[in-house]
């Protein structure tokens, strides 16, 4: 079900002063086994004494719901998280992000636009 997506980016969490980190991470880990992405290129690391980095880039079956809800469970147990994930399906137009802050998760879809052309013209005789 779905086709190939490819994600890149990463969500931070500020650690709370009476949690660890094994603690926060084996919840992450929890809840992305809850939600079906367990194994699918997500990594769970830290960033510094204080965060957590959830980083995420690979290429899976997915469509946004999954990813969506993930992260809809994280807010809602760490509200401190915050980040961007960018999303590009096979389809050109299929360009999406999720933005992770101040307690929420916002989809936002992209379009692929035209930014520069450069034009190499042969000589002709």
């Amino acid at each position: 079900m779905g086709y190939h997506t490819d994600f890149d980016g990463s969500i931070t969490i500020n650690l709370r002063p009476n949690e660890d980190y094994d603690q926060v991470s084996n919840r992450i880990k929890e809840l992305l086994k809850i939600n079906g992405l367990a194994g699918m290129g997500v990594f769970v690391q830290p960033d510094s004494e204080n965060n957590i980095e959830i980083r995420i880039s690979d290429s899976w079956k997915n469509y946004n719901a999954e990813l969506e809800t993930f992260l809809h469970c994280v807010v809602s147990e760490y509200p401190s998280a915050k980040g961007r994930i960018e999303a590009m399906g096979e389809d050109r137009d299929d360009r999406w992000a999720i933005e992770v802050k101040e307690s929420r998760v916002e989809i936002i879809e992209l379009e692929f636009t035209e930014k520069s052309r450069r034009i190499w013209q042969a000589k002709k005789d």
